[in-house]
């Protein structure tokens, strides 16, 4: 996204030139960490020492949601009344950006 923004200050005559047109980009394939599920023993030692945040993890490990979709709920999203309850993700915090 910085390139974006530097090309924009290039042609809106802000800046004198793309500082980062011979920065080559860094290869990170095969360099990346596997992702994996958390262990049940892994979440339970979470639980002994999460005090405060013990809920937000209980609902991120249960609703596979992310930060982001968990910080912009409110408890009317929370559908805990309907035939199937269930928790509303707007689709402005959601990851695909669709309705959940």
């Amino acid at each position: 996204m910085a390139h974006v923004f530097l090309n924009w200050l290039v042609r809106h005559g802000r800046t004198g030139g793309q500082p980062l047109k011979h920065v080559e980009k860094v290869d990170v394939r095969g360099k990346q960490q596997k992702r994996r599920a958390i262990r049940d023993e892994e979440f339970s030692r979470l639980l002994k020492v999460s005090e405060d945040y013990r809920l937000l993890y209980i609902t991120a490990i249960f609703t596979r949601l992310r930060l982001g979709e968990l910080s912009g709920l409110v408890w009317s999203n929370v559908k805990l009344e309907d035939r199937c309850p269930h928790i509303h993700v707007p689709a402005s915090y959601a990851r695909t950006h669709e309705a959940q």
